[in-house]
């Protein structure tokens, strides 16, 4: 009988340790969120993965709309004061974003980056093109050369030798622009940002 007494103390140490383990209780750490680094010229940036809201770039679309409830039964939309741009709070943004994507393979989709690692901080979306500032010192044929030599048509120049090219949107845009800052030649690649312009 002793040894019993002694044991109890013991036995429900072992198990409040258990249930803590297992993660079920309300003080269980937040999962931190994952970070992104793109470039403001030479100088890295960092931008925070908000696992829970997708942007979706264009004109309403009642197709990709639908297709959001159907993966998303309890997704809700958020307000936005950009014109043709639409926020969806759903779980596992960036699985969602790639499943939408295959749904409405020619919608604009995006994971949502904020500029902190808060759920709160400003947030941005990526919904493709990349701009790239090339060499000055190139002329206006070196440069194309070097576009077209990488499959890179200009939607426009924004200012001697910087174009604006097209990419996909979503994380496709930050890699290339990512790898394209390495390429020689290339004084600035980086993605063409939609930014909120006032943190909600």
């Amino acid at each position: 009988m002793p040894t019993c007494k002694r044991l109890l103390p013991l036995l429900i140490l072992l198990l409040t340790g258990t249930a803590c383990a297992g993660g079920t209780t309300p003080l269980a750490e937040a999962e931190p969120m994952r970070s992104y680094v793109w470039y403001d010229g030479d100088t890295p940036r960092q931008a925070w993965l908000d696992a829970e809201v997708v942007a979706i770039f264009g004109d309403r679309n009642d197709s990709v709309d639908a297709a959001v409830r159907s993966l998303a039964p309890a997704a809700r939309q958020l307000p936005s004061a950009t014109p043709g741009l639409r926020l969806w709070r759903l779980p596992q943004a960036v699985r969602a974003a790639r499943s939408l994507q295959t749904l409405e393979p020619d919608a604009r989709i995006s994971p949502v980056l904020r500029d902190s690692p808060s759920p709160d901080g400003p947030m941005r979306a990526l919904p493709g093109g990349v701009i790239v500032h090339l060499d000055p010192a190139w002329s206006s044929e070196e440069a194309e050369s070097w576009l077209l030599s990488r499959n890179l048509q200009p939607a426009r120049e924004i200012l001697p030798n910087a174009f604006l090219v097209p990419s996909e949107p979503g994380l496709a845009a930050l890699e290339l622009a990512n790898r394209l800052r390495q390429e020689q030649g290339v004084v600035a690649a980086m993605p063409d940002w939609w930014q909120e312009l006032a943190p909600r």
